[in-house]
């Protein structure tokens, strides 16, 4: 029997996340404080496409911070 998944983002139906990072599947987001601790309650499943979205973001602000540092 799947497991039915709903992301914490859209509010879509999933069963398994396809998008990885170093071979391994990546199914959500956890904060963490400064020691890298999780903080209790913040762990958001993710669809692919959420997945996708908050990567693109990622990598789009690293870029434009990487540029501001140019000088």
């Amino acid at each position: 029997m799947a497991k039915a998944k709903i992301c914490d983002r859209c509010g879509a139906i999933y069963q398994d996340n396809l998008v990885s990072k170093n071979c391994k599947a990546i199914g959500g987001v956890t904060l963490c404080d400064k020691h890298d601790i999780g903080i209790e309650e913040t762990h958001k499943d993710l669809c692919d496409d959420c997945l996708k979205s908050l990567d693109k973001w990622l990598q789009e602000g690293s870029k434009e911070h990487h540029a501001s540092k140019k000088v």
